[in-house]
C-alpha cells in the first residue's frame, strides 16, 4: 500500500503577469527573507510535469487552494490582466485574503483605482509582509480592508 502524499502547502501564491515576472522574483525574495513561503506559477509550473498532464487551470485551482494567502502584483499603469483577475477573484471566493502591491511611484485614491483592485486595495511590500507574518500567527484581522491597506502606500524599490 502506498502512502498518500500530503499536499504542500504555501503562505503566499504571487498572482502576477507574465510581463511582472522579474518583480515576482524580487517579491518571492524579499518574502523568503522574512520566511514567507512563496508559491510562483510562472517559475513552478514551467516545472511542473502536473500541469504538463492534467492541465494549467487544475494546477492553478490546487495551488490557490493549498495557498494561505494571494499577493497579486501590479505595474506603475495597474493595467487589467486577465490571469491575474482571475487568481484574485478565485482566491476572493475561496474567501482568503488578498493583497496588491505595486511599485508605482504614483499614489492614487481607493476610488481611482480600477474596480477590481478596489476590492483588496493596494500596500507596500513591508506592510503585506507583516500582515502574512501576523496570518501565521493567528492575531488579529489580516483583510487589507482591516490593515489601513485602502489606500496605496509607496513601494520602496525593491533590490535587484
Amino acid at each position: 500500500m502506498s502512502a498518500v502524499k500530503p499536499m504542500e502547502s504555501f503562505d503566499v501564491f504571487l498572482a502576477l503577469s507574465s510581463e511582472h515576472a522579474e518583480l515576482g522574483a524580487r517579491v518571492e525574495v524579499r518574502m523568503a527573507r522574512a520566511g514567507i513561503s512563496v508559491y510562483n506559477p510562472h517559475r513552478d509550473l514551467a516545472d511542473s510535469a502536473r500541469a504538463r498532464k492534467a492541465g494549467m487551470v487544475d494546477e492553478l485551482r490546487d495551488k490557490l487552494k493549498a495557498s494561505r494567502t494571494v499577493v497579486a502584483l501590479f505595474d506603475e499603469r495597474l493595467h487589467f490582466y486577465p490571469n491575474v483577475a482571475f487568481e484574485t477573484g478565485a482566491a476572493l471566493g475561496m474567501g482568503k485574503p488578498v493583497y496588491g502591491i505595486t511599485e508605482s511611484v504614483e499614489r492614487p485614491t481607493h476610488s481611482d483605482l480600477p474596480k477590481f483592485i478596489q476590492l483588496f486595495g493596494l500596500a507596500d511590500i513591508d506592510r503585506v509582509i507583516d500582515a502574512i507574518r501576523r496570518q501565521r500567527g493567528a492575531r488579529g484581522s489580516t483583510r487589507s480592508r482591516d490593515l489601513g491597506m485602502r489606500s496605496m502606500r509607496r513601494m520602496k524599490k525593491l533590490p535587484a
